[in-house]
């Protein structure tokens, strides 16, 4: 696999400098790739990096139609549970990363914000 430096057409130098960035920030709570689970899931077995059910059904209660176009970007970057999405809200960085694969998903400025404003209720509840 041959690495792509920051003037390679198809992957502009702002992009890649703030991907570098976000993920020189979260690579102490990375894993093999993905983020690190904060706990593991209730059978005590863990998911499949790619097992998004939990968050497709988080995501259609936001709004119909969300489960089916975005939980796959979640689970590229390793949300499986509630408990990972109540941290994306505290964590700009991580969120940066998947704002990124939501937007490679097709995902808009506004559903970004109905997604950022579900993530922050999920940090709230989590907190209470």
């Amino acid at each position: 696999r041959r690495e792509r430096d920051a003037g390679s057409p198809g992957c502009p130098p702002a992009y890649l400098a703030a991907v570098l960035e976000a993920e020189s920030a979260v690579r102490p709570r990375m894993k093999s790739g993905f983020l690190a689970l904060s706990k593991p899931l209730t059978n005590g077995h863990a998911a499949p990096a790619h097992d998004t059910h939990l968050i497709h059904q988080w995501l259609e209660a936001i709004k119909d139609g969300y489960g089916d176009r975005f939980a796959a970007a979640f689970g590229e970057v390793g949300v499986e549970d509630r408990g990972d999405l109540a941290e994306l809200s505290t964590d700009d960085s991580a969120f940066a990363i998947l704002e990124q694969a939501l937007q490679d998903k097709g995902a808009r400025a506004v559903q970004l914000q109905k997604i950022r404003r579900a993530l922050e209720a999920e940090a709230a509840a989590a907190s209470s």
